[in-house]
């Protein structure tokens, strides 16, 4: 997936005018490699251990032109910061976010995703995209609340 995911965005990039640099292609190929929900922030310090030259602001930058590119979705989190996880060949999932410490639980429902695709139908709409969101509290936290 990340060749073919940089092969995509170099393209996109192209048809925009726009060339992959160096540092967008280190920061490209950080998001492609990684799973999960990642945050500027997080990309940034990872990065700059190797590229000590690599900008915050280009960090920034790129993140929003794989969004542009539909190649990251923008995910929040209670009040969290902006994080984003990969968009291209990720099948619909949903999220079940602890309001106590933070964690994100992701998870997959073929049923769940039959029943979206059967709203959508019922109501001849087209979607573009779509989440599920669950707050609460996990486990672990109303073991220590007990």
């Amino acid at each position: 997936m990340s060749e073919l995911g940089l092969q995509y965005f170099k393209d996109y990039l192209k048809s925009r005018g726009y060339r992959l640099t160096r540092q967008r292609r280190v920061i490209v190929e950080l998001f492609l490699s990684k799973a999960g929900h990642l945050c500027a922030d997080e990309m940034y310090r990872y990065l700059r251990r190797k590229y000590p030259r690599i900008g915050h602001a280009t960090v920034y930058r790129t993140l929003n032109l794989l969004k542009d590119a539909e190649l990251a979705n923008e995910v929040n989190f209670i009040g969290k910061r902006r994080r984003y996880e990969q968009k291209m060949g990720q099948k619909a999932h949903g999220h079940l976010v602890c309001e106590k410490c933070g964690k994100v639980i992701e998870f997959k429902d073929a049923a769940l995703e039959r029943r979206q695709a059967l709203l959508c139908q019922d109501h001849d709409f087209d979607p573009n995209e779509g989440s599920l969101r669950i707050s609460g509290t996990c486990l672990a936290c109303r073991k220590k609340g007990k």
